[in-house]
């Protein structure tokens, strides 16, 4: 299985820490956590599905309901996908969904590598659902849903 390259995820916790709404407050908590997220991705990915951010929350120990869920979650999938886009792959928190709505957070739209035109001013932890997406933005997120998918069938890492 792919390992996570903790030197990509130093930076990037380096980048936010501190930050408001940035709830992880240490090292050790945000590579556990991490760590723990990102073979799950890379399965639910393999198998060409989506995951719930209550979903993937659970497997790795966070609760809905339990203290700052929602801002834990979308840093981890979040700092997943900045990962991913420093290997020059796919956004891999694009497969995580609300569980009502079906689409990204508004955090994703935040995220490195989504595109300019419609890259929004969010942070990981901008968590309110809605239905924001234009059809810019469902045409790239669908196309980077399949490049994940694209991508994991013929990496057997």
């Amino acid at each position: 299985m792919e390992e996570i390259d903790e030197g990509i995820l130093r930076k990037i916790y380096d980048r936010h820490r501190g930050e408001p709404g940035f709830v992880i407050t240490t090292w050790e908590e945000f590579t556990e956590l991490v760590k723990k997220a990102y073979p799950i991705l890379i399965d639910v990915a393999k198998r060409e599905s989506l995951i719930t951010y209550g979903e993937i929350g659970g497997r790795i120990g966070l609760y809905i309901g339990s203290d700052w869920f929602q801002l834990k979650i979308g840093i981890v999938v979040g700092a997943c996908s900045g990962h991913e886009h420093e290997k020059g792959r796919p956004l891999i928190s694009s497969i995580v969904v609300n569980e009502m709505t079906r689409h990204p957070g508004q955090g994703y739209w935040g995220l490195p590598g989504i595109l300019s035109n419609i890259r929004r001013d969010r942070r990981y932890w901008d968590v309110e659902p809605g239905d924001y997406m234009n059809e810019e933005m469902a045409g790239f997120w669908a196309s980077q849903v399949k490049k994940v998918y694209e991508w994991w069938k013929v990496h057997d890492c």
